[in-house]
């Protein structure tokens, strides 16, 4: 009897440690497991934070490089006495003729000036899409703005952008004169001595878009 007593102790006793242990180890498989995904959502947090980073990073980069663009295409327009204004004709083709510069602002709007019963006049009413081209001083650098046009007629407009000189050409500011306007859709530089230079593969230009 007390054999039987103590073989049952014993198997109560294996049972009861059997399931102590077993307990035990479907803990630390819990915990493990628990670690394993703090582990791999970490992982997954820091890999977010530093694709993160260097999106912000280039996004930044990328602006300054854009502002450090304008501030030389600027340089270039406003250094410019005259340029070429491309025209599409009734044809379809594009006409190019000289014309005065006048001051540019930040904004890159272009205007210069003309009278009404010209070519050019007549093409803006058609196709309003031109482009500007300006050539850099003691360089093979130039700018070229690719926007569209409109025809200024406001005598306060005009006074505001009359250069002086201008009276042999326009005998009546008010009748004799008309601004266009070139609202820039896009530009495109190419400057050596300031390091912005076309591409090797097609030596395509640095372009820069505007969003009006």
């Amino acid at each position: 009897m007390t054999l039987s007593i103590n073989k049952i102790n014993l198997i109560t006793s294996n049972r009861i440690y059997f399931n102590v242990t077993k307990n035990d180890n479907f803990g630390l498989l819990k915990k493990s497991h628990s670690m394993k995904k703090i582990i791999f959502h970490f992982t997954v947090f820091f890999i977010l934070l530093i694709f993160l980073f260097q999106q912000l990073s280039y996004a930044q980069n990328t602006k300054l490089e854009e502002a450090n663009h304008k501030e030389i295409a600027l340089g270039i327009i406003n250094q410019a006495s005259t340029c070429a204004l491309i025209t599409i004709d009734e044809n379809g083709f594009p006409i190019s003729r000289m014309m005065q510069t006048l001051p540019t602002e930040n904004d890159f709007i272009i205007w210069l000036a003309t009278k009404p019963n010209t070519r050019k006049a007549e093409h803006v009413k058609v196709n309003e899409k031109v482009s500007v081209y300006f050539t850099e001083n003691q360089s093979t650098g130039y700018v070229c703005i690719q926007g569209v046009a409109e025809l200024v007629n406001d005598l306060e407009i005009k006074k505001s952008h009359w250069k002086e000189g201008w009276q042999s050409y326009y005998s009546n500011m008010e009748t004799d004169m008309i601004l266009i306007k070139i609202i820039p859709t896009a530009i495109e530089l190419v400057s050596y001595s300031k390091g912005v230079i076309s591409t090797e593969e097609n030596w395509g230009a640095k372009k820069i878009f505007f969003t009006n």
